[in-house]
């Protein structure tokens, strides 16, 4: 059968699964780290965890991303991993010993953290790879996690943080269930079947068993993206992670958190459904705007003194991943083979939101608890002016050859 005959219902079946997904992930995501503080321990310790969290965010990507891609098996695979994800998130509330907890975050972060990417191959398998209607269904996402964190929010100050797991393993469990048998997989016969015209992906056994990390590296457009959005996920990791921190030191607290998450998903939300228009922006300019809008967020934190500020701050974050994340499949599209999408998308998300995030919670924690958290904040600015002149000289190059290509001409 078509995915064109189907694609009104599969749209929004698949808009539900990421509804939920993030739904799942904002009504209890967003306060791990204030979950770790709540139960006492330090801010190093919890930035510690938290980069063992990402370490094995990037196993889990690589590992099931490369099995999704080999076998066909996107739906099947997250299925799996939100069901262990479910259990991790309570094993981490109910534990009462560091290591323990440390176990389980360490666990989530190998179940949870692939299934963005699993879906999101899956999705765009499922709607032809048209960037415009994937804005409108991963809109959905940012709809739902925005909600939930805003719920949670006001559930973890007047109920305690395992009301907010109670709810969000539900959430986990509904999508899962759905996932499961409401919507189906989309393999690459059925994508060949919807565009005739489209070249039929029959790679050979030895491309389909070759490293894919070594098959990434032979596109420079993919490569170039992957650096810019790393620097970029960088400058912001620290701010992100140590949010609740930044927070209460202008008066706010754990609901506060919630109306921040909530708000920054509002704006994510209304970007993602004019992807169309974002398309439209080359890819040049997109990278001087994302590289100026987090400069601007991270002043906006460095001077904050009140949770106005902080809110402004993290509209302009969540805006960024509005022009970020469909850019990202936009040059998986275009760069990169059938067989290794899930792992491209994967990777290229987790240079965004975790590698960086690893490499930046290895100090980040302890220079606010050392120097103050305004030092932190600092390094984060410093951090910013690099992809900002990256961005600048890459349009300045284009530029340049772009005179002398006319000069030749007119010659």
């Amino acid at each position: 059968m078509s995915v064109y005959k189907t694609s009104r219902s599969l749209n929004i079946k698949f808009g539900i699964v990421q509804g939920l997904m993030y739904a799942c992930m904002g009504s209890f995501g967003g306060f791990i780290v204030a979950l770790g503080l709540a139960k006492g321990y330090s801010q190093s310790s919890v930035s510690l965890a938290l980069s063992l969290n990402m370490i094995c965010t990037i196993a889990g990507n690589l590992f099931f991303g490369s099995l999704a891609d080999r076998f066909d098996k996107n739906k099947q695979i997250f299925v799996f991993c939100m069901a262990l994800s479910a259990v991790a998130q309570a094993g981490m509330v109910m534990s009462s010993f560091f290591p323990v907890y440390v176990l389980f975050y360490a666990m989530l972060g190998f179940f949870m953290g692939p299934v963005g990417a699993l879906l999101d191959t899956w999705v765009l398998r499922g709607i032809n790879f048209d960037i415009k209607t994937y804005g409108r269904i991963r809109s959905m996402g940012a709809l739902g996690y925005g909600v939930m964190m805003l719920v949670a929010g006001i559930l973890v100050n007047r109920y305690g943080y395992f009301t907010a797991m109670v709810v969000s393993d539900t959430l986990c469990i509904t999508d899962l269930l759905f996932a499961a048998f409401l919507v189906k997989n989309i393999t690459r016969a059925e994508l060949f079947l919807a565009d005739p015209s489209r070249k039929p992906e029959t790679v050979s056994t030895a491309s389909k068993h070759s490293n894919p990390i070594k098959e990434l590296t032979k596109s420079g457009a993919y490569i170039g993206w992957v650096i810019m959005i790393f620097l970029i996920g960088l400058s912001m990791a620290p701010i992100n992670s140590m949010k609740i921190v930044i927070m209460e030191s202008v008066g706010g607290d754990v609901s506060s958190l919630g109306i921040d998450g909530f708000l920054g998903c509002s704006v994510q939300f209304v970007l993602l459904c004019a992807s169309g228009l974002i398309a439209g922006i080359s890819t040049k300019k997109r990278e001087v705007i994302i590289a100026a809008m987090t400069g601007v967020s991270v002043v906006l934190c460095m001077f904050a003194n009140s949770t106005i500020m902080v809110y402004g701050a993290s509209i302009i974050l969540y805006g960024l991943f509005s022009f970020v994340n469909p850019t990202t499949r936009e040059i998986v599209k275009d760069n990169i083979s059938y067989e290794h999408q899930t792992v491209a998308i994967g990777i290229a998300d987790l240079s965004y939101g975790n590698i960086s995030t690893v490499v930046a919670m290895l100090y980040a924690g302890t220079v606010s608890e050392r120097f103050g958290l305004h030092t932190m904040i600092m390094m984060c600015f410093i951090t910013v002016l690099v992809p900002i002149a990256l961005a600048l000289l890459s349009v300045l190059k284009d530029q340049i050859d772009n005179k002398h290509k006319h000069c030749c001409q007119t010659v």
